[in-house]
């Protein structure tokens, strides 16, 4: 008799572990696959795992089901054939790349479906998590802000009296990937550090930008700082840049700059004849204060002699000094001298001042030319005398005052072969021999 054992389905798929886990670099591309553990049924043939299925079902992930089934070998001494039952390879298949910035890891549940009736089943958890890939650069963001991107340079200002070591303004970016991927340090562009590298300097952790050494309104108002954020990664960094706008804003640091112009011929300073009338022209005046706005607005004024001479402005930072009053030298002094001082002040806060004291020569008419005490000057020579002997001295008189009445000497002849036979000292008048003098026949030194 045979007894045939009919199998029922009383046996559920189970997996060998409950759940495993994947990694899955977000750079990887669709088709890449992972085998996870196959079920197992103790049912026979016909009520074991029939199907595999991902719930809910997902766009990202699906799976690939093979059989294999091995060789056949042959039994050793035998003759028989003898094979390995055949084995089921699962794999979670990537249908489309992922990002890690949008989703960081996900939990499948694969389902093992039997084919008995009613359908039993186990499920295997699979949980997936992505590693990330350098795909993200920096990007600037606003303070504060964790997702409002910079659009554009930003701007700060500091005054120009800004102590070395100040915090100017702190730059701030973000990376959307992890670890060093994500790790941002800042620096300043090549331009930036080789042009203001002097000046400003920026913390590589925070951001912050400080000043190096002070700084002056005067000589630059406005600096535009390229600032460069890179990633960490030590194989291909991302970055991203930005301009940050520094306005220096001006200090009342500088008075105004008082100066006196004279002609090139005086070194005396400014001059006026003994005798002048009201209004007569006594110098041309310049003034400049380096600050700007209200601190480099400046006012001008006489002091020290303000019932004698006014300040008249002609331009912006152009004056001119008049007399208000006769001139006249007192008889007593020689040389006479009068003085006055320009003071000027700016608008800034605090107030500051300049004072420039001017002496003003007050110098003779040149009314009269020179007159020499004799019409004509004799003086006998020694035969053979050589060049550079005083043979005599000249005299002029000038009634003038002062330079307009001092007198100076040439000569104006050509004297022997177009040279001079003496010439005259220009300040005390003697007469000096230039030539050998020689009284030979055709010897004619001529008059001087």
């Amino acid at each position: 008799m045979r007894v045939e054992i009919l199998d029922i389905n009383d046996n559920s798929p189970f997996f060998p572990v409950v759940s495993t886990a994947v990694e899955l670099s977000e750079s990887a591309e669709p088709g890449t696959s992972f085998i996870i553990p196959a079920a197992e049924d103790m049912d026979s043939a016909k009520n074991s795992v029939k199907r595999y299925h991902i719930h809910p079902p997902t766009s990202a992930f699906d799976l690939s089901v093979r059989v294999i089934t091995p060789p056949a070998v042959g039994g050793a001494g035998t003759g028989e054939v003898v094979g390995s039952a055949p084995t089921t390879q699962i794999r979670l298949v990537l249908r489309q790349q992922v990002d890690r910035e949008s989703v960081e890891w996900f939990r499948l549940s694969v389902v093992a479906s039997d084919g008995g009736e009613p359908v039993k089943s186990g499920t295997l958890i699979v949980n997936v998590t992505v590693t990330d890939a350098n795909d993200n650069a920096p990007r600037f963001i606003r303070p504060g802000s964790e997702n409002t991107a910079t659009s554009g340079p930003v701007e700060t200002r500091l005054p120009e009296s800004a102590s070395v070591g100040r915090a100017v303004y702190r730059v701030r970016a973000v990376d959307a990937d992890a670890g060093d991927y994500g790790r941002v340090k800042y620096e300043l562009s090549t331009e930036t550090r080789r042009d203001y590298g002097h000046l400003f300097e920026i913390d590589a952790d925070t951001g912050q930008i400080f000043t190096r050494d002070l700084l002056d309104h005067e000589t630059q108002a406005k600096y535009v700082l390229y600032i460069v954020a890179v990633d960490s990664d030590p194989a291909d960094r991302k970055s991203a840049q930005t301009s940050v706008v520094v306005r220096v804003d001006d200090v009342n640091d500088n008075p105004p700059t008082i100066r006196v112009n004279t002609p090139a011929h005086s070194g005396r300073g400014p001059e006026i004849v003994n005798g002048s009338d009201v209004g007569t022209f006594v110098a041309h005046v310049t003034v400049e204060d380096r600050d700007s706005g209200p601190n480099g607005r400046f006012h001008c004024r006489i002091t020290d002699n303000s019932r004698m001479f006014d300040l008249r402005q002609l331009y912006a930072t152009e004056f001119k000094v008049v007399t208000l009053t006769r001139i006249v030298a007192p008889v007593s002094t020689s040389p006479s001298r009068v003085r006055f001082s320009i003071t000027c002040r700016d608008d800034g806060r605090p107030v500051l001042s300049s004072v420039l004291p001017v002496e003003v020569s007050i110098v003779g008419r040149n009314d009269h030319a020179p007159v020499f005490e004799l019409t004509e000057y004799g003086f006998a020579v020694s035969e053979n005398e050589v060049a550079g002997r005083i043979v005599g001295h000249l005299t002029a008189n000038d009634p003038d005052d002062g330079p307009a009445g001092t007198v100076r000497y040439r000569t104006d002849t050509e004297g022997v072969d177009g040279q001079p036979c003496a010439d005259v000292d220009p300040t005390t008048g003697a007469l000096v021999t230039t030539v050998f003098l020689d009284p030979g026949p055709s010897f004619d030194p001529g008059p001087l």
